[in-house]
């Protein structure tokens, strides 16, 4: 029965939290780019331990502003100075495959 309501807790908690992270996000509006992509970048320390998944933020005119540890290994790039301002095209012709 225990473990059963902590069962509950939790699940509860979850929604809880699920739901005011859903709420914090429809009304986060930043001031400028500078300020989504610093705030972004915050999380590349976590993004970067997941090495089967590639992050990355892009501008309006489709170029790199933000890649993660695993896109810059799969473009065969080895810092983010390397990719950021670059669109996807541009990275390739740089390093064919």
């Amino acid at each position: 029965m225990t473990e059963v309501i902590t069962d509950v807790i939790e699940d509860t908690a979850l929604a809880m939290l699920t739901t005011s992270l859903q709420q914090s996000m429809t009304v986060y509006r930043p001031d400028s780019r500078e300020a989504f992509i610093g705030n972004v970048s915050l999380l590349l320390p976590l993004l970067n331990t997941l090495t089967n998944v590639v992050f990355f933020v892009k501008d309006e005119q489709a170029r790199y502003q933000l890649a993660n540890k695993t896109l810059l290994k799969r473009c065969q790039l080895s810092q983010h100075e390397d990719i950021v301002g670059f669109t996807c095209q541009r990275v390739i012709e740089y390093h064919p495959e």
